[in-house]
């Protein structure tokens, strides 16, 4: 309060500057519809009170008008009388709620309470304002703790549901399909030779090739190895791929015949997984291993969009409790259809394999990925596909096929959004028939953060509730 009398004060010895002069000084793009200056005020009127003004038999008083024009986007009005202080708030409806402008002013009572209440020398970070029903609800928007297979791992998880369905299809591309019984056995033949070469727990392991069922059964039997995987889209330029390499210092690479011509200037050891006699030798039962709740499952490296692209560790517990909290939200069962189009190298790809795996699902891969929207429609339609996530880049193209009448959507129970902004236009053909969810979170929270099934298609941005054993903070900088 001191720095802004203070402030204040310096400020009158200027009070007579034209208007036109500082706007003229300061600004230096002026934008008509809002206040060049400053878009927020707080004004307090506290000169005396005008008495009542008598002409013969007749009074004057002075009346507050009507309904106006708000002149900034948000402005307090504070008036004191002998009856206290009263505040009006004035406010630009394109950008404010009633409801927001009346929790704002509940705020500005709980912080003059504390004030009160509070010795003096508390800091203003520490003043309240939230009431105490806020505070619960904040309170009870983060108890989201639910059970979840602790000593367990994606791989003991898949390993018992490919024991318990063998014969059911774990994974279709293009005209092939996979069982839970090959899968699991090819991904263990694959296990026991990256065993032979030296892999153990949380040693690196990339994978950069094509996509199909040998990019499952590389990165499953990475992990039933004991290893840790590193995921490396096969059409990242070659210097990003290097720099990957390099900087987890990997010194195995799974790829193929025709994926390694990607990999240049390593010193790794490539082993290609089509075609290899060393592998189809090794023995298709389970690895007698223990893998650490703690233990290192994968390391995804982001856009690298600030800079140099940085590896994310994910440890196998944060990804046993994602795909528990997934196959809870969504429903995830036997008889899903989950497609698989994102990248490799993008966590999303994590939700669209390892809940249905997990599930007795099937997945269905996509052979070019999102890259090729057409096809994903065409698989849509054709694998009766039930769970689809993807950017809003794929969504809005699938939005405006569903308006032409291209995109059969019967099937589709969710549509998961993530890794842009979601706007209305991009799902208002497709929100009347499918449940669309908007999802949030960084990488290093292991896919996403929270989920919010859309109920208004105008707030199709929301970023709703913390998924499970998850918790979400909004922080200042002093904490």
């Amino acid at each position: 309060l001191s720095k802004v009398k203070q402030t204040t004060l310096e400020a009158y010895g200027h009070q007579e500057v034209p208007f036109e002069k500082v706007v003229e000084a300061v600004v230096k793009e002026r934008d008509l519809n809002r206040s060049p200056l400053f878009q927020v005020m707080f004004a307090l009127q506290n000169t005396a009170v005008i008495p009542t003004l008598e002409l013969g038999d007749i009074k004057i008083s002075s009346e507050k008008p009507g309904e106006q024009s708000s002149k900034y986007d948000l402005s307090y009005n504070a008036e004191e009388s002998k009856e206290g202080i009263k505040i009006v708030a004035e406010y630009n409806p394109d950008f404010y709620e009633a409801g927001t402008i009346a929790r704002m002013a509940g705020h500005y009572v709980e912080l003059i309470t504390s004030i009160i209440n509070e010795p003096d020398n508390t800091p203003i970070s520490k003043l309240q304002l939230l009431s105490k029903a806020e505070a619960g609800q904040l309170k009870a928007f983060n108890e989201t703790s639910i059970a979840y297979p602790r000593e367990e791992n994606i791989i003991s998880l898949f390993e018992a549901q490919a024991k318990a369905t063998p014969e059911a299809t774990a994974l279709v591309f293009e005209n092939e399909t996979v069982s839970y019984q090959t899968l699991s056995e090819q991904s263990n033949r694959i296990a026991h030779y990256l065993q032979a070469q030296g892999v153990t727990q949380e040693t690196l392991v990339a994978i950069c090739i094509e996509r199909g069922p040998n990019m499952i059964t590389g990165i499953l039997g990475i992990l039933k190895a004991g290893g840790a995987y590193v995921p490396v889209d096969l059409d990242y330029p070659k210097e990003r791929i290097s720099y990957i390499l390099e900087d987890t210092k990997a010194s195995i690479v799974l790829s193929s015949s025709t994926g390694k011509a990607h990999i240049a200037n390593t010193t790794a050891q490539v082993i290609e997984l089509d075609n290899n006699e060393e592998i189809a030798n090794q023995s298709g039962e389970n690895q007698n291993i223990t893998i650490e709740p703690k233990q290192l499952a994968y390391i995804m490296y982001t856009s690298g969009s600030t800079g140099k692209p940085k590896g994310v560790m994910v440890e196998h517990q944060s990804i046993s409790n994602y795909c528990t909290g997934f196959i809870n939200y969504f429903g995830i069962t036997a008889e899903d259809k989950v497609l698989q189009q994102s990248s490799v190298s993008f966590d999303t790809m994590c939700e669209e394999v390892y809940p249905a795996l997990l599930s007795g699902a099937k997945v269905v891969i996509v052979k070019e990925g999102g890259k090729d929207a057409d096809d994903i429609i065409h698989l849509i339609s054709k694998e009766s596909v039930t769970i689809l996530s993807a950017t809003p880049t794929v969504i809005a193209y699938l939005n405006s096929q569903k308006g032409n009448n291209k995109l059969n959507t019967n099937s589709l129970r969710y549509i998961i959004s993530g890794g842009e902004l979601l706007q209305p236009g991009f799902i208002d053909k497709l929100y009347a028939d499918t449940v669309i969810v908007n999802s949030y979170g960084p990488t290093e929270s292991t896919v996403c953060a929270s989920y919010y099934t859309i109920e208004d298609i105008n707030k199709a941005a929301l970023i709703g509730m913390p998924v499970s054993n998850t918790q979400i903070h909004v922080r200042s900088v002093s904490g």
